[in-house]
């Protein structure tokens, strides 16, 4: 998929799987050969045996187009069948031949096509990336490749993907397998496309025989990447009923919300205990079940706050306490939540991003996130010092910036409570910091002075610009929203600051909030590099002359 460089080559967070079933994969292989040996043979025993390929396909919810054609397949498999008996004119050994061949495209060609349906049915503006990641510093939100991705593409990728693994006994036993009958299947498909036909945000779903009267939903994906009006923003789409609905059968484990509105998880949801993916970005989010502790197969969780809402007070204190696929947290704009559960049962955690959590005192220990690949520690000033880093042995990317008391404290270095990540934050009611004591046993390990080291340059760094204009850029107001009118990357001012302090503003979605006047340089840099070498939106004439764009 060409993605390999990007978020440190983690930007699908593939779950790898224990040795015991990769050993059982290369056994299956073995039975195969045995299988197909037999197969062949005049007297073979096994010619009989369809398997349920299709029938999981279904169930996992593949793309229609991938379901047709294996249904054709099979199709065409059982009319050769009834052609060799009507015409009577094939010696026995190529009746066999004809089915083993049958069956044997169908073991291999056909996760061939659904990789090459994966990588056919995948975009990504690399060149829009790569500029972002050329100007913006380690640990920005834009640098996150995943990120700027469709989600329903790397849903779709990812579902269509993890089909062709084997994950468990029923996995191993259907690969086996190939063929059933063809009119079931079909029907099937029909059905759940008539049941789901309302519901557009379901962007893949199962093709069960009978819905009762329900959506087979696998996954739901519904947002605005940029709202382009104050009231849009304000105001959006609640969409607690159709989370209900589609999760009312039972079968939906992917979830992903912006700029919707979900203040809490309706009790429908709790019956998804496949769930994997939960996405809420910008919905103002108030509350996590203690029930969420059951979704045992959660892969991905990623709650943005909303500026200006409640958002996230507390969490259940044994959320992350049995979570063995769990590879993606991305905590962010939670102002009010006071504490972290404990990471006591995510060994597979690989990407960590803490942002703007202002009344989060302590970090729960790192003793068990041996497979901690990338962290950021983003804005959150009340906490004082991070745990011992000698347990994150596979750590290559960490980045810790904008205010953060522990950069100035006497955490790990000497304290200098002037530095301005120490001083008062009257805009969010922040205190000033003060320094640990000598004898504080928080302070810096050596493990955690060494790693620090190592990624220096990425760490307590501070913006070109004061952290008041970058706050001010990161929470859209009223006034900034109606400086834009939804134009993106127009010139824009805001009353007594831009011409204050010689800054200029340019209207964009920071963030996939709403469209919005920033005063942020290096955003303007990406759109100018942008426009100088032809990638990413088309740019307007009459916009962004200022820019540099010509035509």
């Amino acid at each position: 998929m060409n993605t390999g460089e990007y978020d440190n080559g983690n930007f699908w967070l593939i779950v790898e799987r224990e040795p015991v079933i990769k050993l059982a994969s290369v056994c299956k292989a073995q039975s195969i050969y045995r299988f197909y040996t037999d197969l062949t043979g005049f007297n073979g025993v096994n010619r009989k045996i369809f398997g349920l390929v299709l029938r999981r396909s279904l169930n996992e919810g593949l793309p229609s187009t991938l379901a047709y054609g294996y249904t054709a397949f099979i199709a065409a498999n059982g009319l050769s069948a009834a052609w060799n008996i009507v015409a009577d004119n094939h010696t026995a050994f190529v009746e066999v031949l004809i089915d083993a061949l049958f069956d044997l495209a169908a073991a291999v060609l056909y996760p061939i096509a659904v990789l090459s349906y994966c990588y056919y049915n995948f975009s990504f503006d690399r060149a829009v990336y790569l500029v972002n990641a050329e100007v913006l510093p380690d640990g920005n939100f834009e640098r996150y490749a995943r990120m700027q991705a469709d989600p329903a593409q790397v849903a779709l990728f990812l579902l269509n993907f993890n089909s062709l693994r084997i994950s468990g006994v029923l996995d191993f036993i259907l690969s086996i397998g190939l063929n059933l009958s063809f009119c079931y299947r079909f029907v099937r498909v029909i059905s759940s496309q008539a049941a789901c036909a309302t519901y557009p945000e379901c962007v893949a779903y199962a093709h069960v025989w009978n819905t009762g009267g329900q959506c087979p939903c696998i996954v739901m994906i519904d947002g605005d990447r940029a709202p382009r009006t104050a009231h849009e923003w304000d105001y959006p789409e609640d969409v607690t009923d159709k989370v209900r609905a589609l999760a009312g059968a039972g079968r939906l484990n992917g979830l992903q919300l912006i700029n919707r509105q979900l203040r809490r998880w309706p009790d429908e949801l709790r019956r998804c205990t496949d769930m994997r993916t939960i996405s809420l970005i910008y919905t103002s989010i108030e509350e996590i079940p203690t029930w969420a502790t059951e979704f045992k197969m959660l892969q991905h969780l990623h709650l943005e706050g909303k500026y200006g809402s409640q958002n996230l007070v507390t969490l259940p204190p044994d959320l992350f306490s049995d979570l063995p696929d769990f590879t993606f947290l991305h905590l962010g704009n939670h102002h009010n939540l006071i504490a972290l559960p404990a990471f006591s049962g995510t060994p597979n955690l690989r990407s960590m991003v803490l942002a703007v959590l202002l009344s989060l005192t302590e970090l729960p220990s790192f003793d068990r996130l041996l497979n901690l690949e990338t962290m950021a520690l983003v804005h959150i000033q009340r906490v004082p010092a991070v745990p011992d880093m000698g347990p994150l042995a596979s750590l290559s990317r960490l980045a810790i910036f904008r205010p953060n008391h522990l950069c100035c404290n006497g955490f790990v270095a000497a304290c200098n409570l002037s530095d301005s990540f120490c001083l008062p934050d009257l805009a969010f009611h922040v205190p000033a910091a003060s320094c640990l004591a000598p004898n504080d046993p928080r302070h810096a390990t050596a493990a955690t002075r060494e790693i620090f080291s190592k990624f220096a340059p990425a760490i307590c760094q501070k913006s070109a610009i004061p952290f008041a204009l970058e706050a001010l850029s990161d929470f859209p107001t009223a006034e900034r929203i109606a400086a834009c009118d939804g134009v993106m990357y127009r010139q824009s001012e805001i009353p007594g600051v831009t011409s204050a302090n010689g800054t200029v503003g340019m209207c964009y979605s920071s963030r996939m909030q709403v469209v919005a006047c920033n005063v942020d340089e290096l955003f303007i840099r990406v759109r100018r590099l942008e426009i100088e070498r032809g990638v990413g939106a088309p740019c307007d004439p009459k916009a962004e002359q200022w820019l540099g764009c010509t035509s």
